[in-house]
């Protein structure tokens, strides 16, 4: 059994774990260090004022505090049990918990899962002791939870004592890691940054809550403003989706750092988009499309945590830049380039409002801003305050160096005074590396809770990351209608033969060549015959997934006589191959013009659910991966603006002298696509390769469709369920 079993999220639970009104610690020793007696001291250093229970079988006291050698001895109803014994022993402790209706448990053993080998099953035992209880494990090999709002440290390193956070630092950040390392490298870093934390917890192995879980509580608990997660693993996607829901509904934001983005799907799929669209891509697009900020760097975690803690509400407009270097303005503009930003035109107010504060020989006031040599230390401030100012911008970067003597604090003073009366956020980058900073510029930057870094390109992928949320954030939900299937997938088996495929993808407006399915030869040549040469001839059969590898495809048939003569080489060549082969016939299509060709998907993986694929196609699919992953409920001009995102983007706009592709026809075609995945919970896959794309405003065709099923696909949840109304 593993914690997928358990359906529900259970933030009552949490709660319990987090904020104990009791606590038993339950193997502790005379051992100095051990980690019993480590959280017993961390308990009495911080004040816990509740019961404390303490349970060893070879001490007596702890500090002040008596032992007992039983866990059947602990009263009834605790809030917290702290495991802190060798893995061995664990599952029978917990039962043991159980039994005497304690709220659950904190594990900091390892030797369960992350070991692998035979450890695994442990940590199963461990899952089944609570089957059908209310009771909450955190962990195993959990580094522990620590309360900050209420000052209750549940861990096994000394450290200083907590004070509680006082109302008016609140509501602060809750850092969520399955890596203790990880937890204390966020914490540490945000904590440097006078960023309160609210709630530090180290998932573990998660044998029973996980990430979902902790996500539900936090998102109801007010002393939490923004919730930064490290994850290797979703344990339960849909249930970690919905927490995320709750996140959003009461207005808290979630950043993410998930591990593993080079991973592949480690089984071969039916289809390119099956191939492409791994597990970490699929996870992707669909928690970005749920609310979350999904950030690919440790300093990207730091940094958005704290940017999204000073300003709840994210910019969605791209930002204006503030220097003193024309050489910092071509590097600012490569920067942006890098990370997808594309620098607003500043307004003529604003233009003209630093201009005049300018020397004579000063470049034109253009994004980014050089200030040049910086004649009026409130100049920077001023800079600011008018840009900021401006309705096309999203926020401020200032990258310049701090400056010798009190040149640093004399034009930071200022811009401290103006930042008040802003509601955008403003960046600092301070050039200069590692060169350390006056002591009293940093100690009014650590005052006033400004962002701070030492590289402006740091902070451009910061500023790249919250906007690209913001504007995730802003955006209409399209409603999705239902597609009318008919009867398209009766009597379907496994992978649908082209010709049914292409027949269903015309009942849903996108459209297909001009042909039928002929059972002979003699019925092939009367079909081309009112089509018109030349023809395409494909071997039909649900066996048959890729047809061109197998020989099933001829292409540019001239005439009868070449029909009939292929007609024939194709089938004896599938035979060959394929002796066992059910053929329901040949489809004989008219060719199709040539165009810009495209690859047009969708995935249904088994735990997230369904999601598109669009990008170049042809051979290209394969070989450039030049691909996006969408939720199935955008736009189509969101889907068109998601196209321009490719690194092919180039070509739709008539590179060298090509025509300019029917974009909108595209984005038309993956919208119905998505429609039908979120209508179809039996379709597994599907793959649109080519879809060929004629000039603007002359459509397209899809000349090749393969679609699966999947038995285990029809019991997916519906995904118009998480589509609003």
């Amino acid at each position: 059994m593993t914690n997928n079993s358990r359906p529900d999220l259970r933030p009552h639970l949490v709660k319990r774990l987090l904020k104990p009104r009791s606590i038993a610690v339950i193997g502790v020793s005379s051992k100095p260090g051990a980690p019993g007696q480590v959280c017993a001291a961390l308990l009495e250093r911080d004040g816990f004022s509740g019961p404390v229970h303490l349970v060893g079988r070879n001490v007596t006291e702890v500090g002040k505090r008596q032992t007992i050698t039983n866990i059947g001895d602990l009263p009834k109803g605790i809030d917290l049990a702290v495991l802190a014994m060798p893995a061995v022993g664990v599952a029978d402790a917990v039962r043991e918990c159980v039994a005497r209706e304690i709220g659950g448990a904190v594990v900091f053993a390892s030797g369960f899962a992350e070991a692998g080998g035979d450890a695994k099953s442990a940590q199963e035992a461990l899952t089944d002791a609570v089957a059908g209880a209310e009771f909450g494990i955190a962990g195993p090999n959990s580094f522990g939870l620590t309360n900050y709002v209420d000052a209750i440290d549940i861990g096994f390193i000394p450290g200083r004592r907590l004070e509680p956070l006082a109302a008016d630092r609140l509501p602060g950040v809750a850092i969520i890691a399955q890596s203790g390392a990880m937890l204390v490298h966020a914490q540490s870093a945000l904590a440097a940054r006078s960023v309160p934390i609210s709630y530090r917890l180290s998932a573990g192995n998660e044998a029973d809550l996980d990430l979902a879980d902790y996500v539900a509580y936090l998102a109801g608990d007010a002393a939490v403003g923004t919730i930064a997660l490290y994850a290797e693993h979703i344990r339960r996607p849909r249930q970690f989706l919905d927490a995320v829901a709750l996140a959003q509904d009461a207005n808290k934001n979630v950043v993410m750092l998930h591990a593993g983005r080079g991973q592949r799907a480690q089984q071969a799929a039916a289809s390119h988009t099956g191939a492409i669209a791994g597990d970490y891509a699929v996870m992707a697009a669909l928690v970005s499309d749920a609310g979350v900020l999904l950030v690919r760097t440790v300093e990207e975690l730091v940094d958005c945590a704290e940017v999204l803690h000073r300003y709840p509400v994210p910019p969605s407009l791209a930002p204006a830049v503030v220097t003193t270097s024309g050489a910092m303005c071509a590097v600012t503009l490569d920067a942006c380039d890098d990370v997808g930003l594309d620098l607003p035109v500043i307004s003529a107010q604003a233009q003209s409002a630093i201009m005049t504060r300018l020397p004579p020989f000063s470049p034109p006031v253009q994004n980014p801003v050089d200030l040049t040599s910086l004649p009026d230390l409130r100049l920077i401030a001023d800079a600011t305050k008018a840009l900021a100012d401006d309705p096309a911008v999203g926020s401020v970067l200032i990258a310049v160096p701090a400056g010798g003597g009190n040149m640093a604090i004399g034009w930071l003073r200022p811009l401290t005074e103006i930042l008040p009366t802003l509601d955008k956020p403003v960046f600092i980058s301070v050039l200069g590396e590692e060169e350390p900073l006056p002591d009293d510029f940093m100690a009014l930057i650590r005052a006033k809770g400004l962002l701070l870094t030492r590289s402006p390109e740091r902070s451009l992928r910061a500023i790249a990351a919250v906007t690209g949320y913001g504007r995730l954030l802003t955006r209409s939900r399209s409603h999705l209608v239902p597609a009318d299937l008919g009867d398209h997938l009766e009597g379907a088996s496994a992978i649908l033969p082209e010709w049914k495929g292409k027949a269903l993808l015309r009942s849903l407006g996108i459209d297909v060549p001009l042909g039928k399915l002929a059972a002979s030869a003699d019925e092939a040549t009367r079909i081309a015959a009112d089509i018109g040469y030349p023809v395409v001839l494909k071997v039909q059969s649900a066996q048959l997934a890729h047809k061109t590898e197998a020989g099933a495809v001829a292409l540019d048939i001239a005439d009868e006589k070449s029909l009939c003569r292929v007609h024939a080489d194709l089938v004896d060549r599938v035979r060959r191959h394929h002796p066992d082969i059910v053929i329901d016939g040949v489809l004989v299509e008219g060719m199709a013009s040539k165009g810009l060709e495209f690859v047009v998907g969708a995935k249904r993986d088994p735990q997230w659910g369904p999601a598109l694929l669009v990008g170049l196609g042809g051979i290209y699919v394969e070989l450039l991966r030049d691909v996006r992953l969408l939720p199935v409920d955008l736009t189509p001009e969101e889907i068109e603006a998601e196209l321009r995102q490719l690194k092919g983007a180039g070509l739709f706009d008539g590179f060298r002298g090509g025509n300019v592709p029917d974009l909108a026809a595209v984005a038309q075609v993956v919208s119905a696509i998505g429609c039908l995945m979120a209508s179809c919970p039996q379709i597994s896959e599907i793959d649109i390769n080519p879809l060929v794309a004629f000039g603007k405003g002359s459509g397209v065709i899809a000349l090749d469709a393969l679609i699966a099923l999947g038995a285990d696909a029809a019991t997916e949840t519906d995904a118009l369920a998480r589509v609003p109304a």
